[in-house]
């Protein structure tokens, strides 16, 4: 598995998972404490200790949310790796080279986005392989055309 770079689509996710949880749980613990503290028998640094306790755990809840959302966009992310670092394969003519690196992404991906990048891809790769296919042979008739002209000249 590639590891969580800074700049990565699934570390920023991640981040943002765990950020908005911790903001939406910190919300409802102080909006809650505040609407709850005159009806508990408590003392404040008896609430506090709960608190703190109850932000410890929610804390933990949140990085659990955000390496599940990491997790589940690891395999997304690398078929999407897969396709576009295959793309300049194309314009290098290396189009096996490009279906091999294209069918490593995940074939039967979830994701109904992939699949259509996938399928849109494999059939662009084949597109431009019968228009290289055609243009070469229009190339070699063209060819046989000069030399059939040339020896036409010659011989009148």
């Amino acid at each position: 598995m590639n590891s969580l770079k800074s700049n990565s689509l699934q570390w920023k996710i991640a981040v943002s998972t765990f950020i908005s949880i911790m903001l939406a749980s910190l919300s409802a613990i102080l909006l809650l404490s505040y609407l709850l503290h005159p009806y508990l028998s408590l003392s404040k640094a008896d609430l506090i200790n709960y608190l703190i306790v109850i932000s410890i755990g929610l804390v933990f809840v949140a990085l659990l949310f955000a390496l599940r959302s990491s997790k589940g966009l690891t395999q997304l992310v690398q078929s999407l790796e897969h396709i576009t670092l295959a793309l300049p394969l194309l314009s290098s003519k290396k189009y096996d080279e490009a279906k091999l690196a294209f069918s490593l992404a995940d074939k039967k991906s979830q994701h109904k986005e992939i699949t259509q990048l996938q399928f849109s891809v494999f059939q662009l790769t084949s597109l431009l392989e019968k228009l290289d296919a055609n243009v070469h042979n229009l190339f070699m008739l063209k060819k046989v055309n000069l030399k059939v002209s040339e020896i036409l000249l010659k011989t009148y």
